[in-house]
């Protein structure tokens, strides 16, 4: 088991009638084998990867090795102003060395295989759903019936059945039926009496999972759901009605949510303050031009100006 696509589908408008809105997703790459889980809340994922996990390494004797999924917060973690902390899913992932690999955001196409996965069962469902005459809340048993006869017909990805490549076996579909057709289905009862009615009046829902025999959906009864074996199907009487399909309001819910930014714990560290530095002002030093000393009892000596002028002119004589 090389790799694992996985992806969440939902919330629908409609709940189904065991309270479920959303469903989770696994695909085998190699057989494109798939597993369908529903779920309430997307925290559920790392649950059902653990139901999952053990089936494979305890039925198969296999070992997961990579998961690829969208960058969602089920699958990686939360968001945080320095970018996204790994989550539950991721840190198991982590603990029991499987390699994740995630798309980037808003290009779904790099988990193709899941995505287009879902867009095929949910396909499936509508059509299911439209040409019968059940409420829209059994969406959630059409599901599991499309995901049981997906996995049984061939496909274009592998060059055998998904179920023969997982399982060894080569399938068998002469069991199938029409999904909602009319069926009148015999119950097991040890008290019934001889005049008796025998069967109950009921609708085909789908397959069960740990046992050979189909499901029932009965309004009237106080059980609604049974699981028998023995039941004449209708479905001749269910094709001649009116074949005019009703709309099936069964889109995943676009709602927008801005990214949610969990403030993280600030741990403030204590500042110790530096000491004050008094400011202390130093006088400029103080130039003072040169003073020639005098003695005080010396006279200074005068010159007379017209004494050089005399003293040519006697030279000159």
């Amino acid at each position: 088991m090389e790799i694992v696509h996985t992806d969440i589908c939902g919330p629908f408008p409609i709940k189904s009638v065991d309270g479920y809105d959303s469903f989770i997703m696994f695909t085998d790459d190699y057989s494109r084998y798939g597993y369908i889980y529903p779920i309430k809340e997307r925290s559920e994922a790392l649950d059902k990867f653990k139901i999952l996990k053990a089936e494979v390494e305890n039925q198969h004797s296999l070992k997961i090795k990579i998961v690829r999924s969208d960058h969602g917060g089920e699958y990686y973690g939360r968001h945080t102003p320095y970018g996204q902390v790994p989550g539950p899913f991721a840190r198991f992932l982590q603990k029991n060395e499987i390699v994740v690999q995630y798309s980037t955001p808003g290009e779904p196409q790099q988990n193709g295989v899941a995505e287009r996965r879902n867009c095929t069962l949910m396909d499936m469902v509508r059509s299911m759903m439209s040409y019968s005459t059940l409420c829209i809340n059994l969406w959630m048993e059409a599901l599991k019936t499309a995901i049981h006869i997906l996995n049984r017909v061939p496909s274009k990805s592998v060059p055998k059945t998904p179920y023969e490549l997982w399982t060894g076996r080569k399938p068998t579909l002469n069991y199938l039926h029409v999904w909602g057709c009319p069926a009148e289905a015999k119950v097991f009862n040890p008290n019934i009496g001889k005049l008796d009615p025998k069967t109950v009046s009921c609708h085909f829902i789908g397959y069960p999972e740990k046992s050979k025999g189909y499901r029932f959906y009965c309004p009237d009864r106080h059980t609604k759901f049974v699981e028998m074996r023995h039941a004449v199907f209708l479905e001749e009487q269910m094709v001649r009605g009116s074949m005019v399909p009703r709309e099936i309001d069964l889109e995943e819910k676009r709602v927008y949510a801005p990214t949610p930014m969990i403030h993280e714990p600030f741990f403030s560290v204590p500042v110790v303050a530096a000491p004050t530095v008094q400011n202390t002002v130093v006088p400029a030093p103080v130039v003072s031009s040169p003073v020639v000393a005098i003695n005080e009892n010396e006279k200074p000596a005068l010159q007379n100006p017209l004494e050089p002028v005399a003293a040519e002119e006697r030279e000159e004589q």
